[in-house]
């Protein structure tokens, strides 16, 4: 029977186009699970006051930076926490510490990988620079891998020669992002090495003049960015299916009980910084460290704990899981226990809560990456289910497509059916 010429489509925003075809591409299975986990999460709540306050131990140099930060600044505590994190990954990894899993044979090293975003003039820099100098310039040149002028993959893997393993802050790192991902460009290559920089394969380089080898690549990247740009930057693709899924992604927000107009000048009072920075790194008393059994068991219940859902796809969480490691180590260090070999749950319990932050924060990324259009494509769904359970039909794909523009095939149309489930 023809359609009634009468009949209007109710319109819906056009998700973007990448994002609802990865869900519909059979091929993609890694990028439908983490899509799934997203909406299976994307109630979360935030935590009251500082969110961030459940992952800064207590009496700990990081709570004292962050305290300092709060009564001086109006800057989101976001910045200093894991910047103060990410020079302590730093310093493990200078350093060759590593963590060894209960099974005897993976090592885990403190290679944190992390986009930090904040509104334009949020204080990223004087971040940086006010706590470099408080802590010590040359504690934190030591640790740091100043890669800079990469103007091609050769000249990325000469600096990385010269600086491998330590920390390496990058400002402006979704417009590199954009820069490494375009097909053509001086810095495509560097796109593939920093994927073997990620799995810590070896990176060669050869010339007719001479040859690179770097055979244990590795690297702590604290990538500083414009919060209100990234999604230009970094496409729906890249999100859900690709590079940009090696970091953890932070949103620094500003604190509204913390206006501007309070602060004409910033206060920071960092005396003491760096005898504490000294005494800490000087507690670390092991190249290598275990993580026990319970230690494991503890970060699953603190981590189940936290996340209360039973739909995050399994590889999705194991991503979760496995950056948590890293955490734990580092959380180990900066509690004062550097001396103790075996981690616990206590040490898991606390990087479950900063992995909590990076899962919170992801969902919040992507719904400036079509996720909020794909959810108002799922809503529309449901409203069409209803219709036709009242009639005593069902939904198919081809009445979604009729009754909806932005979806032009059935695949994307089962997996919309399938979502709304």
């Amino acid at each position: 029977m023809p359609r009634k010429k009468t009949e209007k489509k109710k319109p819906v925003k056009m998700v973007q186009r990448s994002l609802l075809d990865l869900l519909a591409d059979d091929s993609s299975s890694a990028a439908r699970d983490t899509v799934r986990g997203m909406l299976a999460c994307r109630d979360r709540k935030g935590i009251g006051e500082w969110r961030g306050l459940l992952a800064v131990p207590p009496g700990t140099l990081a709570e004292e930076i962050i305290s300092a930060f709060h009564v001086g600044s109006d800057i989101p505590l976001e910045i200093p926490f894991f910047t103060m994190l990410h020079w302590l990954a730093g310093h493990l990894l200078k350093n060759d510490v590593s963590l060894l899993l209960p099974d005897g044979v993976t090592p885990v090293r403190t290679d944190l990988w992390t986009v930090l975003l904040a509104s334009s003039g949020a204080g990223k820099t004087f971040v940086e620079t006010h706590m470099r100098a408080a802590i010590g310039k040359a504690e934190t040149k030591r640790i740091e891998s100043p890669l800079t002028g990469i103007a091609s993959g050769a000249a990325f893997v000469d600096e990385l020669a010269r600086h491998n393993k330590g920390l390496w802050i990058r400002d402006e790192f979704g417009q590199f992002l954009k820069q490494i991902s375009k097909a053509g460009g001086n810095l495509e290559e560097v796109k593939d090495i920093l994927l073997r920089l990620h799995d810590s394969r070896p990176i060669e380089r050869k010339t007719k003049k001479y040859e690179i080898v770097i055979d244990d690549p590795a690297l702590a990247i604290l990538g500083l960015s414009v919060a209100e740009t990234f999604a230009d930057q970094v496409s729906p693709n890249d999100m859900v299916d690709g590079f940009a899924q090696r970091f953890g992604f932070i949103i620094a927000q500003k604190d509204p009980d913390r206006p501007m107009k309070d602060y004409p000048l910033y206060q920071i009072r960092s005396a003491g910084w760096a005898e504490k920075w000294k005494a800490l790194t000087a507690s670390i008393a092991h190249e290598q460290y275990t993580a026990t059994p319970e230690a494991i068991e503890g970060y699953k219940t603190a981590f189940t704990a936290l996340i209360p859902t039973s739909h995050i796809p399994p590889s999705f969480y194991r991503r979760i899981l496995w950056r948590a490691h890293k955490y734990a180590l580092v959380f180990h260090i900066l509690t004062g226990r550097g001396h103790e070999k075996n981690l616990d749950a206590q040490d898991y319990g606390w990087a479950a809560r900063a992995a909590s932050l990076h899962i919170h924060d992801a969902i919040s990324l992507l719904s400036s990456h079509g996720m909020g259009d794909l959810e108002r494509l799922i809503q529309r769904v449901e409203e069409l289910k209803l219709e036709a359970a009242k009639t005593g039909e069902q939904l198919t794909p081809r009445t979604v497509i009729r009754r909806i523009s932005a979806v032009k095939t059935a695949a994307q149309a089962r997996e919309l059916l399938l979502l709304a489930e």
